[in-house]
């Protein structure tokens, strides 16, 4: 409960932040062709990354760059495994505090020199979940993280 506040209120200060929306150095590479789009904001000390269908706008998924970031996986709320940047990470099942409806998957990706990335992927079905998942297991993260 208090890992879902706690990310809720990082979600809503990244959500709510008023500084220009571009993509930037800070967040990761999205596939070729993926018709995806980068908004990003920056929080002290994170980068927060919505990547946008270029065609209706829709959230595909969210990436959270920084150190020590507040997700730590909950190990009963494994829901199985994948390859993210060409590591392999475990996905966790999450709640959505503001769509009970959501079906969402979470994972934490170590990137080097205490970096982390907290990937979330939110969708209505199990169907649209597991496409926009195959999407994130071909983004890429630069050398130094």
């Amino acid at each position: 409960m208090l890992r879902t506040c706690v990310a809720a209120c990082f979600a809503w200060v990244a959500l709510t932040w008023q500084l220009p929306a571009h993509a930037a150095d800070g967040c990761p590479r999205l596939p070729q062709g993926s018709e995806l789009r980068w908004e990003q904001r920056d929080v002290p000390g994170m980068v927060f990354c919505k990547a946008l269908s270029t065609i209706d706008g829709a959230e595909m998924f969210s990436v959270t760059l920084g150190a020590s970031l507040p997700f730590r996986p909950v190990g009963s709320q494994q829901s199985g495994r994948g390859t993210v940047a060409g590591q392999r990470v475990r996905w966790y099942r999450g709640n959505d505090g503001f769509d009970p409806d959501a079906v969402l998957r979470e994972t934490l990706l170590k990137l080097g020199r205490g970096r982390e990335a907290h990937i979330v992927v939110r969708a209505h079905s199990e169907d649209a979940l597991e496409q926009r998942m195959q999407l994130v297991e071909t983004i890429g993260f630069d050398a130094g993280g």
